[in-house]
């Protein structure tokens, strides 16, 4: 019976996986159809252009995930290793709550003022985590050497960059 329950579990855990994989892939292409193509690409796209563009960003959102992995595979003893990983999964999650935040409390906060804070506030967090200023990165771990998280550092410009650009485009039409 221990072959046979090892052989259940195995196969619930890839299982689990690919359950998670197929909801993030799912999550990211409707992000990117919602929030960039149908507002600033096609507003007017038929229900066949929609299908084909998140079918087109899955595929692009695997090929990503699949680099980052190849790269942690192939690359033993460098900079890049599962732990970089770990640290992409832990300092991403943060930077949605200014667009939380500030989107429940600021009635004229636009979309183009949130996602450039993301954009930069994804660019600094990536560039402190994945650089040598990161000085726990081969735990699996972000911190600089003065103690400071890239993740609060990127979330710092997010939430500037958000907030003038949102004061600067609320005076837009």
């Amino acid at each position: 019976g221990g072959e046979f329950a090892s052989a259940l579990m195995l196969t619930a855990a890839v299982c689990a996986m690919l359950s998670t994989a197929d909801s993030s892939l799912l999550a990211f292409s409707t992000m990117w159809l919602r929030d960039f193509y149908l507002p600033y690409v096609n507003p007017k796209a038929s229900a066949r252009e929609q299908l084909i563009f998140t079918r087109c960003a899955s595929v692009v959102g695997l090929v990503i995930g699949l680099f980052l992995t190849a790269m942690a595979i192939r690359e033993k003893g460098s900079e890049w290793n599962l732990s970089n990983l770990f640290s992409l999964q832990t300092v991403t999650p943060i930077h949605v709550a200014p667009a939380m935040w500030l989107g429940l409390h600021w009635k004229g906060l636009r979309g183009e003022a949130v996602l450039a804070g993301m954009l930069v506030g994804l660019s600094v967090t990536f560039g402190f985590t994945f650089s040598g200023l990161n000085v726990k990165l081969a735990l699996g771990l972000e911190e600089t050497k003065e103690g400071w998280s890239p993740a609060l550092i990127g979330f710092c410009f997010n939430l500037i960059v958000t907030a003038l650009l949102g004061l600067a485009l609320e005076k837009a039409p």
